[in-house]
């Protein structure tokens, strides 16, 4: 377990990847949108979703945490399951923060009437369903999912380089693209509308958990091969 923690202070040795630019791209999007819904005359409900791009963010903090750190996790003789363990918790834990403040702010949004201007940003009550801590759930899942993402594109990339992750983007657009052309001609979209609106936002966060645990084993199984 001590290993495991030594990779987490290894990460967070660089903060501005895991909390300065956050903090930025949060803040900057913040005040640029309520800039803009200030100039809007209308008087109906605003609303942007510029306030989710920290969330997106952390696609690359999960790619750097592995490009940057990975080669001196092992000059340290961390083992590679140790590794992907400290950074799945350095991950876990920058989305923690990250969806507090999330939270925080979708609070103070309701509570100001939209930030004096009737605008909408952090939609804790479409994320949450009135329900704090479901809302605080939801945002841990998106930011954790995109940090995973970020990592298994990075891993693939380390152990098969360009070729192998173009390839393995390929290969998700096709699972997409052929997903897509089956429910179409199925004509199933009122079908999947229904589904995802029955689960919610606390079953689509189960599934999103679920994602990201398959994605957590098979940068497991390609770490194992991968070169720092």
């Amino acid at each position: 377990m001590s290993r495991v923690l030594d990779v987490v202070r290894m990460h967070l040795l660089v903060r501005l990847t895991f909390v300065t630019l956050p903090l930025i791209i949060l803040g900057g999007a913040f005040l640029v949108t309520l800039g803009v819904f200030a100039l809007i005359p209308s008087d109906g409900v605003k609303i942007a979703g510029s306030g989710q791009a920290a969330l997106w963010y952390f696609l690359s903090v999960g790619a750097m945490a592995q490009t940057r750190t990975f080669p001196f996790s092992q000059a340290m003789s961390v083992t590679r399951r140790d590794f992907l363990l400290g950074t799945m918790l350095t991950g876990l834990l920058s989305s923690g923060v990250l969806a507090a403040l999330y939270v925080v702010l979708g609070l103070i949004e309701n509570a100001t009437g939209g930030w004096g201007v009737n605008g909408r940003i952090y939609f804790i009550d479409d994320f949450g369903g009135g329900n704090v801590a479901v809302a605080f759930l939801a945002y841990l899942v998106i930011a954790m999912l995109a940090f995973t993402i970020g990592l298994t594109f990075a891993t693939i990339y380390k152990r098969f380089k360009l070729l192998g992750l173009w390839a393995a983007i390929a290969g998700v657009l096709v699972v997409l693209l052929v997903t897509v052309i089956a429910i179409t001609r199925a004509d199933a979209w009122p079908t999947v509308a229904e589904l995802v609106s029955d689960a919610g936002p606390l079953g689509l966060s189960a599934i999103g958990a679920v994602v990201i645990a398959v994605l957590g084993f098979v940068d497991l199984r390609v770490l194992r091969r991968t070169q720092p």
